[in-house]
């Protein structure tokens, strides 16, 4: 090999070289914003249960206070599957 050919081939060595610093560099910034959206997406996913929760309470009261026979049996069930889910927790930490 001729020394053109050898200061050539350290040319691209080294241009090869700062393009896998790059690719690393891309990375390290790509897994930074993948953990980033993780925690965001899990608060917004506590966010929703939470409102689902709300909601899910908000109905069983507006039902309880609903002038309609159907709204009031609708209400009863649900305290009804809520008060067996409570149970079913008490005889869990029973055990």
């Amino acid at each position: 090999m001729t020394t053109a050919e050898l200061q050539d081939l350290k040319q691209q060595f080294y241009a090869y070289t700062a393009y896998v610093q790059s690719l690393r560099e891309d990375l390290e910034t790509a897994k930074m914003e993948v953990a980033n959206l993780r925690k965001q997406l899990a608060a917004k996913h506590e966010e929703v249960t939470l409102l689902h929760d709300r909601l899910s309470n908000r109905e069983v009261a507006g039902a309880v206070v609903g002038s309609s026979d159907a709204e009031v049996d609708a209400a009863r069930a649900k305290i009804t599957e809520l008060m067996r889910e409570i149970d079913k927790c008490i005889a869990l930490l029973n055990v």
